[in-house]
């Protein structure tokens, strides 16, 4: 359910990687989904991130093999809200000037 956001989860620390790809991104991990439940949850109160929900994908068409025909495949996920935008710049280490 939650795609990218578990191995991202992990690499903060609240998880345990397993193992690694040659590109140092995780390729196995082993996470408690109940600490980023509490995490998104969170995010979600002080309104830094949105669970949306759209079509699985507007440009496929919607009569597939796994889809009857006149149903709408719904997907969700989360998005950053313009508050939640000027939270992380905000909070961003100072770059260097050049």
């Amino acid at each position: 359910m939650f795609g990218d956001l578990i191995p991202a989860h992990a690499t903060f620390g609240y998880g345990e990687i397993t193992e690694w790809n040659p590109d140092k991104t995780p390729k196995s991990v082993k996470a408690d989904e109940g600490a980023l439940l509490r995490c998104l949850d969170s995010l979600q109160a002080a309104q830094l991130v949105r669970l949306r929900y759209d079509l699985r994908n507007p440009l496929e068409p919607l009569i597939t093999p796994e889809i009857q025909p006149y149903s709408v495949a719904w997907t969700q996920y989360y998005s950053m809200t313009a508050r939640g935008y000027l939270f992380v710049t905000a909070c961003r280490a100072p770059q260097p000037k050049s």
